[in-house]
């Protein structure tokens, strides 16, 4: 699901007329891999706060790392890098794992999601 999330991100943002055009699908395609690859670590089956977290960094892991290659990173001063990558990490984490979350957990108590999947997920017992 990310990966798709990820993907349509990137649609949306091209059909607004992002000048980095079709080679968002690319990013997209990226960074949803990055976030099903902690996904996948849990068997798809953890989609607790601290899981969330590690996927909204492991995207942001993918994304430096396919933009380390497409803009040449290397170039750049090792403190510039240490500075960007920390930051990606924390965006990843706190944006993409704590914001949704959060977003999640405050649509539960409006019963906006009642009777839909992820809500059947949520009121499953844990195995």
């Amino acid at each position: 699901m990310a990966l798709a999330a990820e993907v349509l991100a990137a649609a949306v943002q091209i059909l607004l007329g992002s000048p980095a055009g079709l080679l968002l699908l690319l990013t997209g395609l990226v960074q949803g891999a990055g976030a099903e690859a902690v996904f996948a670590a849990t068997g798809w089956r953890n989609y607790r706060l601290p899981v969330l977290m590690a996927a909204g960094a492991g995207a942001a892991v993918f994304s430096f790392a396919y933009t380390w290659v497409r803009f040449d990173y290397g170039a750049l001063e090792p403190a510039i890098l240490v500075v960007m990558f920390t930051l990606r990490l924390a965006s990843g984490a706190l944006l993409g794992g704590l914001l949704g979350h959060l977003i999640v957990q405050a649509l539960y108590k409006t019963g906006t999601l009642a009777g839909l999947g992820i809500d059947r997920d949520r009121q499953a017992p844990l195995d």
